[in-house]
């Protein structure tokens, strides 16, 4: 009887331990399973994108509009005298009423004399001081005829130029509207502009190639003159629809562009230069070339 109770004993100890290796064996499966199933998952679910750079020169309806006032009030101003050809005109003086004053003045002061001389002898004291200046008036009237030609020119360009600024000045008073419409537009188109640098910087969105090209990463605490640089870049693409994915005032200017275009163009060239962040400039610098060390020659033992 206790041996058969022993050996149930042993039986009983050797099955719970069996169950036990059992239940540590499931624990493991299941710990794998759950381990392959997380793995499955991250492998299914797609990957995130890469944010798309910002699109700060994209043009909508109203953007379009104000760029077509901007450009038309350029058209404008292009059939306008420009400011310095302007100051050149104005202020001249026409010579024609001096001239004929003061020939007047002088033939009526030699008339006056000559008479005098009909009324005195030769050997009259006072003869020889008005003959004297007799001549002198006839010498500056002379002066004064050959004069003539070049002062009627002169006198003709004075006029030419009054006629010029007058019709410059009706040209001017009729675009007015449209000049100060085109102004107004530029303005907006400008803010607009910076609007989308300031958000962009902002969110830390990434930014076009071309901007990154012309003036890098925004600087720390966005320096005032870094951002209207690019405010004012984005507004050039805008307003000129510059589709150029790499170079961010797009094609270099031609003899077709309007002067207004082209003076925009190489002022806004000179403004990214002047505000790229200085680490930006040195990044893309190319680099010298290492120098080459040539070692010194030794002389040859048998020399």
């Amino acid at each position: 009887m206790a041996d058969e109770v022993a050996r149930l004993q042993a039986e009983l100890t050797a099955a719970r331990d069996a169950i036990r290796a059992l239940e540590q064996t499931a624990q493991r499966h299941e710990q794998q399973i759950s381990e392959l199933q997380q793995r499955s998952a991250g492998a299914d679910r797609p990957s995130p994108r890469p944010r798309r750079p910002e699109e700060l020169d994209a043009r909508d309806d109203d953007l379009a509009a104000l760029a077509a006032a901007v450009l038309r009030a350029a058209d404008l101003r292009s059939r306008h005298l420009p400011d310095a050809e302007r100051a050149r005109l104005v202020g001249g003086v026409d010579p024609w009423p001096e001239w004929e004053r003061a020939r007047h003045d002088k033939r009526m002061r030699a008339v006056a004399l000559s008479a005098r001389l009909a009324t005195l002898a030769v050997e009259d004291p006072g003869h020889r001081d008005v003959a004297v200046g007799f001549r002198a008036l006839q010498r500056e009237l002379a002066a004064l005829d050959a004069s003539r030609e070049e002062t009627r020119a002169a006198a003709e360009y004075v006029k030419e130029c009054a006629e010029r600024i007058a019709a410059d000045d009706g040209l001017r008073e009729t675009d007015a509207a449209e000049l100060a419409a085109g102004a107004q537009a530029q303005r907006q188109i400008l803010v607009q502009a910076r609007d989308r640098v300031v958000g962009a910087v902002e969110r830390s969105a990434p930014l076009p190639p071309w901007f990154e090209a012309a003036l890098g990463r925004a600087p720390h605490g966005h320096a005032e003159g870094w951002m209207t640089a690019a405010a004012t870049l984005v507004a050039y693409r805008v307003t000129y629809a510059v589709h150029d994915r790499t170079r961010a005032l797009g094609p270099e200017p031609t003899q077709e562009w309007p002067p207004s275009r082209r003076a925009e163009f190489f002022r806004l060239q000179r403004s990214l230069v002047l505000h790229r962040p200085p680490s930006s400039v040195s990044a893309h610098r190319p680099r010298k070339p290492a120098a080459v060390v040539v070692p010194a020659l030794r002389p040859h033992p048998e020399a």
